[in-house]
């Protein structure tokens, strides 16, 4: 049987503090001034990054930012004023990079949260280097995964002191329909 459960969970905090070691603090600070300067923002991922771009967009919805999940039967056309998140670790997924392009060609800004190198194109990257500089013991993205929401968590609290939004008009944001 493998390691006790509380060494598994000590050496994956361990891989979060050296991604947090490398993490461009500006870079997070960029993207936070482009969020509350945007008409709208705009998420787009695919897979398990998916699903970590559509919990990072309830959190930022609850402040009252007009938030979007491309993909979903609601989402408007994004255009100029607008700004689109996309998340994808390899910075290659093919519906992701096409989702950055169709936003730069209709005016909006983009920003890309991903462990590439080399992450192309984008007005705002924000490299969180899991696997590819900080090894994991954890199977396939997790590690990146979890990263995505730790730093958007942080985001998102940042973003909240920067509009002033207090808890309790978080909450009344919140679904009553669940």
């Amino acid at each position: 049987m493998g390691e006790p459960i509380k060494e598994r969970v000590s050496l994956i905090l361990k891989e979060h503090e050296a991604l947090l070691a490398r993490l461009d603090e500006k870079a997070v600070e960029t993207l936070a001034e482009k969020m509350t300067e945007a008409r709208g923002v705009f998420f787009t991922a695919q897979g398990r990054s998916g699903n970590m771009a559509k919990a990072l967009a309830i959190r930022f919805l609850h402040m009252g930012i007009a938030v979007h999940v491309a993909g979903e039967p609601s989402t408007p056309a994004i255009g100029e004023g607008d700004l689109l998140i996309a998340v994808s670790s390899s910075a290659k997924t093919k519906i992701t990079l096409n989702h950055l392009e169709t936003a730069k060609k209709a005016g909006a800004v983009t920003a890309l949260l991903t462990a590439a190198a080399d992450p192309g194109a984008s007005d705002v990257c924000v490299r969180i280097p899991a696997k590819t500089e900080i090894p994991s013991v954890q199977h396939a993205g997790s590690l990146f995964e979890q990263a995505v929401l730790l730093v958007g968590d942080a985001l998102a609290w940042y973003v909240q002191g920067r509009l002033g939004a207090s808890e309790e008009s978080m909450n009344r944001r919140h679904s009553n329909l669940q």
